[in-house]
């Protein structure tokens, strides 16, 4: 090889100099010429020296990796995983295996990798902490260029780097995603030591389970309202509620049924429907015979109809309860109530991507405007500032209900497990 390269590189210069005798070259400039070719060959002789070095050091550490495994490698290939916490595998394998390069990943990753088969060839949902879902896939490069087959017909060779990345090509499902991640990041730390129950609740259903692994910040309540929110705060958080709903089924007699109530008393349902205590029955009892003679059309309050329906999870609001929320929601006018419609619709078994307001535009790319950036949303169009008390809440619970929705995953919020 060595001596190929020196002919090819005194042929190319014997070349030049015959093209510029032709043109009258002076003695100086052959000899320039000359000399030039002479410090090539010289640079030359020293980099096929230093690759030969360079080959027996690699050599060399192959036979101490065979050694250090107790089997035989000759090759590597580098695996990165391009997550918030990048996963870098370098993996040695013996050539003469003939070994695919799938063969090679599973083999390391084993349970850590996610694959099917309904193509044929294998393909990967996820890869060491990297997990698709609905509007994602897994690109897969090799040295920086994506693969244009499949993973199971790659090919690869020794120092092959391959690169796996999550690529988007659902606009709205990134939009949703990145807007949960991003409060989740930056503002959720500090946001769940007010109790807000509708932001443990988002956050818990987005973890798909109960435990935020965050300590419970109690804080005293003597009213039906206050019981409520400590109650889901401590359902989210995977702790004993039992105190807060012994206080409120004490309460339950008290309570009102009527349209002022609704919205309190649904969420009182969620609560301690589960529970088995006198109160809770006869609470349970009004409260359906309340709703059986609601007048859904002389109803006042959009955001009263959207609990009821999310609260009761449709057991107890009649079909036409959804039918009229699908036509209030398109009239929200604040994204508070949009999101507890969006919420509610959900659960009534409604996709709030097929219903579309006067200017067709559906449910969730309305919500999706009264987003101000960084996780925060603002109460009403026109407004320039977040509220952080209720809008904000409210908006991420019916973004993590549909982040689920699309997934195929459980969108009941406030439910004891």
């Amino acid at each position: 090889m060595k001596k190929l390269l020196s002919m090819v590189l005194l042929g190319f210069t014997l070349m030049v100099l015959t093209a510029c005798g032709s043109n009258g070259i002076s003695q100086a400039d052959y000899d320039a010429l000359v000399a030039q070719n002479q410090a090539l060959q010289a640079q030359l002789d020293t980099l096929q020296g230093e690759r030969d070095r360079l080959q027996e050091q690699v050599d060399d550490l192959f036979e101490q990796l065979s050694e250090f495994l107790d089997r035989e490698v000759d090759a590597m290939v580098t695996f990165v995983i391009e997550t918030d916490d990048p996963e870098v595998l370098n993996v040695p394998y013996l050539s003469s295996m003939d070994l695919s390069i799938f063969e090679i990943l599973t083999g390391v990753l084993r349970q850590r990798m996610v694959y099917n088969t309904d193509f044929g060839s294998p393909f990967i949902t996820g890869v060491g902490a990297m997990q698709t879902q609905f509007g994602n896939f897994i690109q897969i490069l090799r040295n920086g260029v994506p693969l244009e087959v499949g993973i199971g017909e790659a090919t690869h060779e020794n120092g092959d780097v391959f690169t796996f990345r999550l690529m988007w090509w659902d606009d709205r499902a990134e939009a949703v995603h990145s807007i949960l991640s991003t409060y989740e990041d930056t503002l959720l730390e500090s946001a769940l030591a007010t109790n807000n129950f509708y932001l443990h609740q988002a956050f818990a259903l987005r973890y798909r389970g109960t435990d935020l692994e965050r300590s419970f910040n109690a804080t005293p309540a003597d009213t039906a309202a206050g019981l409520v929110g400590q109650l889901l705060v401590a359902r989210a958080l995977g702790v004993s509620e039992t105190a807060y709903a012994d206080a409120l089924i004490a309460l339950l007699p008290s309570l009102t049924m009527t349209d002022e109530f609704l919205f309190l008393n649904s969420l009182v349902y969620v609560a301690i429907e589960s529970y088995n205590h006198l109160n809770v029955n006869n609470f349970i009892d009004a409260f359906s015979a309340y709703v059986d003679a609601l007048d859904l059309e002389a109803l006042a309050s959009t955001d009263a109809l959207a609990m009821l329906v999310l609260a009761t999870h449709y057991d107890l609001s009649h079909f036409d309860a959804v039918e009229r929320l699908v036509t209030l929601a398109k009239e929200a006018d604040n994204s508070a109530t949009l999101a507890l419609s969006i919420a509610a619709l959900i659960v009534g078994g409604e996709n709030p991507l097929n219903i579309t307001n006067e200017d067709d535009v559906n449910l969730v790319d309305l919500l999706l405007e009264y987003h101000l950036g960084g996780g925060l949303f603002k109460w009403q169009m026109g407004d320039t500032q977040a509220d952080t008390m209720f809008s904000t809440p409210q908006s991420l619970l019916a973004l993590s209900m549909i982040e689920n929705f699309l997934n195929n995953q459980t969108v009941q919020p406030f439910l004891k497990p």
